[in-house]
């Protein structure tokens, strides 16, 4: 059986632990996790080759994740950039979906690839209920007492 990693891109400390100490390594306790703690901080590893190189298996992306972290704008404090004007950050309303289509666009063995596999191997993670922008946009309600089967069952699922 092939090594689970898992791109977990959640911008809460708290959520991000629970996602993966509860239920990832819970149900694949050898699984590998790269985590992002903002969508700009993930572009950046994307654009650097490091996603495509680690070559995940799944992600797990939260929906409303906030462009800037205080981890990336620390980095930059330290490396002398300049402080990024925020009103012309995109917003986080659908930051997730942003992430899913840049690492699919990296990493294509992670859309769907027949009708039993319709989902693919990414799943977005949300607190609010929303339609699903397409068909192929597998979504999961964190706020749920099903999310922690059901997140797991998607990483079993698809190995």
């Amino acid at each position: 059986m092939a090594d689970t990693r898992v791109v977990l891109i959640e911008d809460d400390p708290n959520q991000a632990q629970w996602i993966a100490e509860d239920i990832i390594w819970k149900v694949v306790p050898a699984a590998g996790i790269l985590f992002y703690d903002s969508e700009y901080s993930f572009l950046q590893e994307v654009d650097d080759g490091t996603v495509k190189a680690w070559d995940p298996t799944h992600a797990v992306i939260d929906l409303l994740v906030r462009y800037f972290s205080p981890h990336d704008l620390a980095a930059m404090n330290r490396a002398g950039q300049p402080t990024p004007e925020f009103e012309k950050a995109p917003k986080p309303n659908h930051a997730g979906l942003r992430c899913r289509k840049r690492i699919l666009e990296v990493c294509p063995h992670l859309a769907a690839q027949n009708n039993a596999d319709q989902n693919g191997r990414v799943v977005i993670v949300t607190v609010t209920v929303i339609t699903p922008p397409s068909g192929d946009v597998f979504l999961l309600e964190k706020g749920t007492d099903q999310f922690p089967d059901e997140l797991g069952r998607f990483l079993l699922l698809n190995r």
